[in-house]
């Protein structure tokens, strides 16, 4: 089971994260060591494709971390840019985990 906590210790409430260096938010994420496996070999397959497609793709070679951050961009896109591919996607995915929006 994965959960996202904003202070050490706590598994509730919102997520308010902590202004990190690059003006982003730190968000602090436990998964198990199946999933983080399965995300380190997705990532590495997403790279494959990166250097196959000489560079083309929209984020470069990825690491779990990189992946998972794209994937929270694409999902934010479901508020900020609904209309997008990215949103609307991340949306579809909501959908089949129940969370019609």
């Amino acid at each position: 089971m994965s959960n996202i906590v904003n202070q050490p210790g706590s598994d509730a409430g919102p997520v308010t994260g902590e202004d990190v260096a690059s003006g982003g938010t730190q968000l602090v994420l436990t998964i198990d060591s199946r999933t983080a496996q399965a995300l380190a070999e997705l990532a590495r397959r997403c790279s494959g494709v990166h250097a196959a497609r000489d560079g083309f793709t929209s984020h470069g070679p990825l690491t779990p971390v990189t992946l998972l951050e794209m994937l929270a961009e694409d999902a934010g896109m479901v508020v900020t840019r609904p209309g997008s591919w990215e949103g609307y996607n991340m949306a579809q995915v909501l959908v089949s985990h129940g969370y019609e929006l």
